[in-house]
């Protein structure tokens, strides 16, 4: 049975018992079964810059696409005495309307175990899978599907050392691949190893330290090209983390890190500094919460002219709980980005920055607790610096959901 019967099977026995009190799900069930359907729309899906919608090698590219969307998911939630373990799989199909060599259908899923030796100490071993398709900002020129596969593997304890402080400790897996070779954002395998402290106020505010040491290698990389890409790379972090609630109506959660990332054999790829984020959270009634967060990133983008991403950002997002099955939504998102550390006599007569922008807002209506509809318009552009990295997009997308 394909992905589609197996989605309108499941529709069509949650749907006739939507009617009936007893189907309601509730979010103590320990198995929920629910289905979905969105249809969106896409302006300009291979973020094409303004030149190439026109004319140009790429103008057949320029169509306005539709993207259909069925996903059936189920999730288990069950507790034994002190464990708890929770399983979701979600069966995804994608339906591009007019590149429908794009259409592709994944089971993402993962599982979680909350763990607790004794009530002092306790932590959560959880892994997963994930699957979607890249994103054609940066690979502008290129109409081929490329799907991106995250594998994870997650463990954490925290131990409880008296009075307000815990220790905690962490250790990840993860790797990332492509289908297709995307030299700047690599497929790549990364270990990660952190230890931190704790503290925790009577009013429930939190602030810790940790550490993190992490290693990785880069995998799939073009033969060709390997003399300038690096294979392997260390990282260290330190961190400081809090949770300040200020009142009942506002709570501040910020990040604050130092980030080194060295490569063996291959310096010019190296990058440091420091990264975080704030985020603000405002609710003056019940009715009524706005967030807003300020940040900055570090991230590897590997090319003839760069090596590094330096990403600061600013969104705010309003939700209004217009009634009690009825809400409207916005977000405003804005970043620059600049590009540095290019390969010897390799550097660009300006460095590449872009400045993105994107707008959004939402409807979002409840009607029975089974039950949700949502409808969303969104429009975002790109203007960069360097010639071709500029785009502009608008779309709207219709979502249902269903849960037994």
């Amino acid at each position: 049975m394909g992905l589609r019967q197996i989605f309108f099977a499941g529709a069509a026995v949650v749907v006739p018992l939507l009617g009936s009190s007893a189907a309601s799900a509730d979010a103590g069930d320990t198995f929920n079964l629910s289905a979905g359907y969105s249809v969106q729309t896409d302006s300009n899906l291979y973020r094409l810059s303004s030149a190439d919608t026109q004319k140009g090698a790429n103008a057949d590219l320029a169509k306005p696409e539709r993207i259909d969307t069925s996903t059936l998911t189920m999730t288990l939630d069950k507790s034994y005495s002190l464990q708890r373990f929770q399983l979701t799989g979600s069966f995804i199909d994608y339906r591009y309307q007019t590149y429908d060599y794009l259409s592709f259908n994944t089971f993402n899923h993962s599982g979680a175990w909350l763990w607790s030796a004794t009530p002092w100490l306790k932590g959560t071993l959880s892994t997963g899978q994930q699957k979607a398709l890249n994103s054609y900002a940066d690979f502008q020129g290129s109409s081929e599907r490329n799907i991106r596969t995250l594998d994870f593997t997650h463990f954490d304890a925290e131990s409880n050392l008296g009075a307000a402080w815990r220790l905690l400790t962490a250790f990840d897996h993860a790797s990332r691949t492509n289908d297709l070779p995307v030299v700047q954002e690599g497929d790549d395998r990364i270990r990660s190893l952190s230890l931190g402290l704790r503290y925790i106020y009577p009013s429930g505010s939190t602030f810790s330290i940790r550490s993190r040491t992490s290693t990785g290698d880069y995998l799939n990389r073009t033969q060709t090209i390997q003399s300038n890409l690096p294979s392997h790379y260390d990282e260290r972090e330190q961190e400081l983390r809090m949770l300040w609630l200020f009142s009942g109506k506002t709570t501040m959660e910020g990040r604050l890190s130092y980030i080194s990332r060295t490569h063996p054999a291959l310096s010019v790829r190296n990058y440091s500094g420091p990264v975080g984020d704030l985020t603000v959270t405002w609710a003056p009634s019940g009715k009524l919460r706005v967030l807003a967060t300020v940040g900055r990133d570090l991230a590897a983008y590997q090319s003839d002219t760069s090596s590094v991403a330096a990403t600061n950002r600013f969104s705010l997002t309003p939700v209004w709980q217009t009634t009690a099955h009825t809400s409207l939504r916005a977000s405003y998102q804005r970043a620059g980005i600049d590009y540095s550390g290019a390969l010897a006599g390799q550097a660009p007569t300006v460095e590449r920055h872009d400045d993105q922008e994107a707008i959004q807002i939402g409807l979002d209506w409840k009607p029975r607790p089974t039950v949700s509809l949502s409808l969303s318009l969104q429009s975002s552009k790109r203007l960069s610096n360097t010639s071709g990295f500029d785009y502009k997009t608008h779309g709207a997308a219709l979502a249902g959901q269903i849960t037994y």
